[in-house]
């Protein structure tokens, strides 16, 4: 994430949680406080996003767009 000050990783980092799951994002994974890395999914439509802060304190952006047999993700249940 570019113009971020990384001694505020965390705070932004939770902040985008926060957003996601208020915005229909399903957290998958989660390894804070240990590391900065969440990946979450959309409910919709299966769009997946995840951040992680890597060396020297570089937040990196990472996605997946699943395209599903039948145009939409499968039931959770």
């Amino acid at each position: 994430m570019k113009n971020t000050i990384t001694q505020r990783n965390a705070e932004v980092v939770a902040a985008l949680v926060k957003w996601w799951q208020e915005n229909n994002f399903v957290v998958m994974s989660d390894e804070r406080p240990k590391e900065n890395w969440v990946s979450v999914d959309n409910r919709a439509d299966g769009f997946g996003i995840s951040v992680q802060e890597r060396s020297q304190g570089v937040c990196r952006w990472g996605r997946l767009l699943l395209v599903w047999p039948n145009g939409k993700p499968a039931p959770r249940k």
